[in-house]
């Protein structure tokens, strides 16, 4: 079985610039561009993603191979070290690319063609028609315009999508997905250890907790300072964060 490997520290990096985007830079937009529809927000939002991304994860070894599809432009993210291309999307967009007949193939159709044409998702099915829409010479002439030279597939590389899914302006859950040419599951994991944690939330759970621990005879000063020493406690935490 073949088994996901990322390095933390990058996976940390990268859910930073994901977070900071639906927590900090999308609302920030929308304050400072209040407008009667927002139709554009979808696309701000991958924006400020890649804009994250090169601020907090490139370094000596990963950079960022940026390519077109028609007016819009994309990002990969390429860890040089460990052979490892990235890209970011929603879950639920990932879900939706397989299914969808098309006369181009989408750009992770042709980037999962070529570098993990050589693995097989754990669940994969057969079909009684072959799963991919376009053949090799397709997807190796499309790789090659997306690309430009900047990946070559004969180093080895393997491709990982980050996908992640939000609510408002609160990230909720992040993994990492490799997949075979078909979006078959080679193998996963969760990355939500990397979030920061809701310090509202837990303001909120501690000030429960104290309440909750303090008997019916005591004074009200009393309960006072037992929130207060909850809300000290809480802020020095935050501070060694």
């Amino acid at each position: 079985m073949t088994n996901i490997f990322y390095d933390k520290n990058d996976a940390k990096r990268i859910v930073r610039a994901i977070e900071k985007s639906i927590t900090d830079d999308v609302p920030q937009f929308i304050r400072e561009h209040p407008m009667e529809t927002l139709n554009c927000i979808k696309m701000i939002r991958s924006d400020f993603i890649n804009e994250n991304l090169k601020n907090l994860v490139v370094r000596d070894g990963m950079d960022i191979v940026k390519f077109s599809r028609y007016s819009w432009r994309g990002c990969i993210l390429v860890d040089r070290t460990n052979k490892i291309t990235y890209t970011i999307t929603t879950a639920q967009n990932l879900k939706s690319i397989p299914r969808k007949q098309r006369q181009r193939p989408h750009f992770l159709q042709t980037i999962l063609g070529i570098q993990n044409s050589r693995y097989h998702g754990k669940c994969e099915q057969m079909t009684l028609f072959p799963m991919s829409q376009f053949d090799t010479d397709t997807l190796e002439d499309d790789y090659r315009k997306i690309v430009d030279g900047a990946i070559d597939p004969e180093e080895g590389f393997v491709h990982y999508i980050i996908t992640y899914e939000y609510e408002r302006n609160e990230l909720r859950e992040v993994n990492i997905e490799f997949m075979d040419r078909n979006f078959y599951v080679v193998d996963e994991a969760s990355l939500n250890e990397f979030m920061k944690p809701d310090y509202a939330q837990l303001t909120e759970t501690d000030l429960d907790t104290a309440e909750v621990a303090v008997p019916a005879t005591e004074s009200p000063r009393r309960l006072v300072s037992l929130k207060t020493n909850a809300l000290v406690q809480l802020k020095e935490a935050e501070k060694q964060a």
